[in-house]
């Protein structure tokens, strides 16, 4: 289908929360990826530029409110016209190179021969796609910008769509190689120049996990040969791990941790006080409603921070009665967050617990 570019005569700002649907932006329908190819419309044959971006838009529905449209720019940059006509008007020609400024999971496509370049873009469950574009590129400027797009309905279907991947800048690897002793040539087998195609590189690569992955499941299966990346890895794991000060030895002692005694009394019934004073974490608890040398008059309440005795949320304990928990292993509650109070003066809880 036709994309109308939404035009614009100087660079490109941010997008804007919108309560209208975008101008110029198109119903994704239930489409996993847009394949875009722009074109341009000029005076002159071919090498017009112009400034573009995408953006996804996702409608928001908040009940008894105006409609919002949040937008993503997921793609922005340069595109200039080469010689392939596009039929869709006259003197408009696809663009042959993109020059991607800003992208977010998009893959560009620029092929070096001149040939039609395009843009894939995860639809991501966007409602709508917008193109916009600023034909203000500077002299060699087009009057006008369209695109062509195709939507896929799952991002298989979309056979063309791959990953850019340039394996040619890999001196950080080699230097970061050097600097944990192993050797920096040993990078070569992923630097573009020594293996050769991108394919040839991934069946080395993957060579090396299978050999790796023998020795890790059998020691007596052979070492990975000297020069080989994952080879000096495991080498040096198992230099590593053979020196007791390297090792992590797992135990299951029980550490001890001693009870420590705790109380709290009421000074004025019907307003609760915390059982400490400040954060005490703790995994297990135990209480009783007691006096500290007689039993409660009345009964008392146990709860969370915020509560009292009128709410319903609260323990009721009868003179004399226990209230316990422990927590699940790994977990903790921090004291200062739970609350007693009573109906009588003076009446509380005395009993002890585990700090963690």
């Amino acid at each position: 289908m036709l994309l109308d570019g939404s035009v614009a005569t100087a660079a490109l700002a941010a997008q804007a929360v919108s309560t209208t649907r975008p101008t110029n932006a198109v119903d994704t329908g239930d489409a996993a990826l847009a394949r875009i190819f722009p074109t341009g419309i000029h005076g002159t044959p071919a090498d017009k530029d112009f400034g573009y971006d995408v953006t996804l838009w996702y409608p928001v529905d908040v009940p008894d409110k105006t409609p919002t449209f949040m937008p993503i720019i997921v793609a922005a940059g340069i595109a200039t016209n080469g010689t392939t006509a596009c039929p869709t008007a006259a003197n408009c020609n696809f663009a042959d190179t993109i020059t991607e400024t800003a992208k977010t999971g998009c893959v560009v496509h620029s092929p070096a021969n001149n040939s039609v370049a395009w843009i894939d873009v995860p639809i991501r469950n966007a409602r709508y796609i917008q193109l916009r574009v600023d034909i203000d590129g500077g002299s060699a400027a087009v009057t006008s910008v369209d695109a062509l797009v195709q939507f896929g309905e799952d991002i298989s279907s979309m056979a063309m769509l791959d990953a850019d991947v340039d394996l040619g800048d890999m001196d950080w690897v080699a230097a970061g190689l050097a600097a944990t002793s192993i050797g920096a040539t040993d990078a070569a087998v992923v630097d573009a120049g020594a293996v050769g195609s991108l394919s040839a590189k991934m069946r080395r690569l993957t060579t090396d996990l299978d050999a790796l992955i023998t020795v890790m499941k059998d020691s007596d299966a052979g070492s990975l040969g000297a020069g080989n990346i994952l080879g000096d890895i495991l080498a040096k794991i198992t230099a590593s791990a053979s020196t007791s000060a390297n090792q992590i030895v797992l135990t299951s002692a029980p550490v001890e941790k001693t009870p420590v005694a705790v109380s709290q009394f009421i000074a004025t019934p019907s307003t609760a006080e915390a059982l400490v004073g400040s954060e005490t974490f703790a995994r297990v608890l135990h209480l009783q409603a007691k006096r500290a040398a007689a039993d409660n008059s009345g009964n008392v309440f146990v709860g969370l921070t915020g509560l009292d005795s009128g709410a319903a949320e609260m323990f009721e304990l009868e003179p004399g009665a226990v209230f316990s928990f422990e927590m699940p292993a790994g977990t903790k509650i921090d004291l200062n967050d739970v609350y007693i109070d009573s109906i009588t003066a003076t009446d509380g809880v005395v009993g002890w617990y585990v700090p963690v």
